[in-house]
This record gives structure tokens, sequence and C-alpha cells, in this order.
């Protein structure tokens, strides 16, 4: 198990690999089907792994390898985006921020993502 050096976010890496120059890997396997399609939430997936080993290990990590098993076994490697990470750790900074301090997230106008948000019985935007 890993987590953030908050401690806030958390999770199991199925495996972390170490490069000869001293890079790390993260590697997630999908009980899936192989889809060119990339899916939001297997790279935000992905994305908490990278920092969650970074942070940990206080290495590089320059990619990341989504593995499908289910029917031919096929990969996809995850290029490392700072702007991307710089995205995701402020995510988790507001995150931080609202639980702490106890409020609800501001409401967005995008109604897709109310679907699966944990707050949509509360608010007055839903």
């Amino acid at each position: 198990w890993l987590s953030t050096q908050s401690g806030s976010l958390y999770g199991r890496i199925d495996e972390l690999w170490e490069w000869p120059d001293g890079s790390l890997a993260p590697v997630d396997y999908y009980y899936k089907t192989y889809s060119k399609q990339e899916f939001e939430s297997d790279t935000l997936r992905m994305y908490a792994y990278i920092l969650m080993a970074q942070e940990r290990f206080g290495r590089p990590v320059q990619k990341a390898y989504l593995v499908y098993t289910r029917g031919e076994l096929k990969s996809k490697a995850l290029l490392v985006d700072p702007d991307y990470l710089r995205q995701v750790k402020e995510a988790i900074t507001e995150i931080e921020e609202i639980t702490s301090q106890n409020r609800m997230p501001e409401a967005t106008n995008n109604k897709n993502k109310c679907l699966t948000c944990a707050y949509r019985h509360l608010c007055t935007q839903y």
C-alpha cells in the first residue's frame, strides 16, 4: 500500500517496476479487454499511483502501464504529463480542504459529473 505524504490518498499498486536509471513505473492490471479509447477514471487512477510512488520513494516516474488481461494480453503506456500531474495535485489539495473544513464542494454545470458525485443528494444544483 502507498499513500500521499498527507495520507489523504492511498491505494495498492499491482506492481511497481524499477528501471536501470532508477526511475519507477506503476503497473495496473485490468480484467477487461484492451481499448484504444482512454477512460478518464483509468488515467486519474494511474496519476494517483504516479504521485504516491514519487512521494513515497522520492524517485522520478516517467511512465505508467495499464495491462489488459481479458482476451488478448495487451498493455498501454501512459507518459507522465507534468501539467496533468499538477492538476491532479491541485484537485487532491482541494479535496483535502473540502473535507478538513467540512464544507460542500462547488457545484458544477456539467450534469454528467453529478451522476457519480457523493454529494448529489445534498446539492441544490442537482
